[in-house]
């Protein structure tokens, strides 16, 4: 009883640490006068250059970030303003000549936490957004980690990894692509809950699931309910061939209850995309080699430790900006010593979990590279390959590379802890070690996100 009574109490330890590293990276917007976006960008346009009066800005132009300014804060605003007067924003009437702004996916209309916008003021709400969904990721990375067996350190590990990574910190400033990603660790925290006979799987798995798609990013979204199925998949072989439970039943209700609940947003959005221009047609040849022109060369896969190899937009200097294809779409950093680890635990201790997350992650960039399984995505998948560009599927690179990290520190932690001495040196020649391995991790992404994520002091706030 003290047993688990201590690793719970240590489990909750891990949870808040996690949560302040969270709070203490977003503190100049949650604490301070700052907000994520690039408004920067809007001061060097007219009318705004003219009237605004708002500060500009060196940092390379960007057709993303400038979306997060142009596009995500008047829907956030719009949607805010509504549910202050009693009403859900259904209808955008200062768009074409009015548009269903509930068939806008990306207005996560029925997502529950952009709800807070309605009470707070949405530049400052937009920031703590952002803090909350990297709580989350971080949390449900650790939880998940814990739950596979890893130890407190190697499960931090992980969290840092994914949360701070290049998928994550690149894309905040669009928040649906972002808030879908955050659900992806519930997502396998819920099929490894069910397959551990938990009560609380099923409730996981179908919130994960419905969150990631209310969340607002559909492409996002199908890319962790893919993950979720090869990861269900594979635990369900596994049972079978040790003739284990196979839980089924309790997977597929769990997949009816999230498709049921997401349902709301899911179904006019589906209804207006079949009337655009851009939904309405279907995967093409052309549009495929359009795709592949974009995609991860080999070279690129220098951004993976290092996200300025070809430059950096902050400093204007970012080269493939100057061929077309943006920052983020690119940005698969995870950090040197999380490739290093995920590599080298192999070395120490191989189990299923880690051999499962390092394929999980050269499938994910076999993907973002225009490999023949996103061929067979881009023609097989209806309506995947005219969302956007398959590299965003470094979403799901980003965390499996860093739960491999995870287990990989987790397996060089156990070969040090052969060598261990009892008594007052056991924490030494073991979790110290381990625990200077975070740090590096966090002083490899953490700078580098503070430093690249554009931020804005709001000039007056308007009722």
């Amino acid at each position: 009883m003290s047993t688990n009574a201590g690793r719970a109490g240590a489990t909750s330890l891990l949870i808040a640490a996690l949560v302040m590293i969270c709070v203490a990276f977003w503190a100049d917007c949650l604490f301070g006068p700052m907000a994520p976006l690039a408004a920067g960008f809007q001061a060097e346009m007219e009318p705004w250059a003219s009237e605004a009066g708002l500060p500009g800005t060196d940092r390379q132009w960007s057709p993303l970030l400038w979306d997060g300014v142009a596009q995500f804060y008047p829907w956030r605003l719009l949607a805010a303003r509504a549910m202050r007067d009693g009403e859900l924003a259904l209808w955008n009437p200062h768009q074409m000549c009015g548009y269903p702004f509930v068939g806008n996916g990306q207005s996560a209309l029925f997502y529950a936490p952009n709800w807070v916008l309605a009470v707070v003021d949405v530049k400052w709400g937009m920031g703590l957004l952002a803090a909350l969904h990297y709580a989350l990721a971080a949390v449900l990375t650790a939880l998940l980690c814990r739950t596979l067996g890893l130890g407190h350190l190697p499960s931090a590990f992980a969290g840092i990894a994914f949360t701070f990574g290049g998928f994550m910190v690149t894309w905040t400033e669009l928040p649906t692509l972002m808030d879908s990603a955050a659900w992806l660790p519930g997502a396998l925290l819920g099929v490894a809950l069910i397959f551990r006979e938990s009560r609380w799987g099923v409730p996981v798995l179908a919130l994960s699931l419905a969150m990631t798609l209310l969340a607002g990013h559909f492409q996002i979204a199908a890319y962790v309910w893919m993950a979720t199925g090869i990861y269900a998949l594979a635990r369900l072989v596994w049972a079978v061939a040790h003739r284990r439970p196979a839980r089924v039943g309790a997977l597929l209700a769990a997949v009816g209850v999230g498709a049921l609940l997401a349902a709301p947003q899911v179904l006019p959005s589906l209804e207006l995309a079949a009337n655009s221009t851009r939904g309405s047609g279907g995967p093409t040849e052309a549009g495929w080699q359009f795709h592949r022109q974009r995609a991860l060369q080999p070279a690129e896969l220098l951004l993976l430790a290092d996200p300025d190899a070809f430059g950096s937009p902050v400093d204007g200097d970012h080269q493939l900006t100057r061929l077309g294809i943006p920052y983020s779409e690119h940005a698969g950093f995870v950090g040197l010593s999380t490739l290093v680890l995920a590599l080298a635990g192999l070395a120490f201790r191989r189990t299923r979990h880690h051999a499962f997350f390092g394929i999980l992650a050269l499938l994910a960039l076999s993907v973002a590279m225009g490999g023949p399984l996103a061929r067979w995505m881009y023609f097989g998948v209806p309506k995947l390959g005219q969302a956007g560009g398959f590299t965003r599927v470094l979403c799901v690179f980003t965390f499996a590379a860093a739960m491999a990290g995870g287990f990989g520190l987790d397996a060089v932690r156990r070969w040090m802890a052969s060598f261990r001495r009892q008594g007052p040196r056991r924490w030494l020649s073991e979790e110290l070690p381990a625990f200077g391995i975070v740090l590096v991790l966090a002083g490899e992404l953490l700078p580098w996100g503070h430093e690249f994520l554009p931020k804005t002091r709001p000039k007056y706030e308007k009722p």
